[in-house]
């Protein structure tokens, strides 16, 4: 099959398995055009006098932050009670790798 080496290593940076057939690719192909094409308009779009927001919402539409300040924590016997296994001061977990 004749792969286009671009998609093959596009596929392989986002770890997608590479097209398998002609169609495959040129279904892939079109898709990523059509999203080069998006962030295009995107950039088209004239922001020259729009001033960069931090935190989009303030007032009272936003989440209130409470003042980072320490509290009671929670008791260790308490946290470990619902781990399905525990040891000394650790959670044991099943490997991911």
């Amino acid at each position: 099959m004749d792969q286009l080496p671009e998609l093959a290593a596009l596929s392989h940076l986002a770890r997608l398995e590479p097209p398998a057939t002609e169609a495959e690719a040129k279904q892939l192909r079109h898709q990523l055009t059509e999203v080069v094409a998006f962030f295009k308009a995107v950039q088209a779009v004239d922001t020259s006098g729009v001033e960069p927001y931090f935190q989009p919402f303030s007032g009272e539409a936003c989440t209130p932050i409470r003042a980072d300040v320490p509290d009671q924590s929670l008791d260790r016997a308490a946290v470990f009670a619902n781990a399905p296994e525990a040891g000394g001061e650790c959670f044991f977990v099943p490997r991911v790798l």
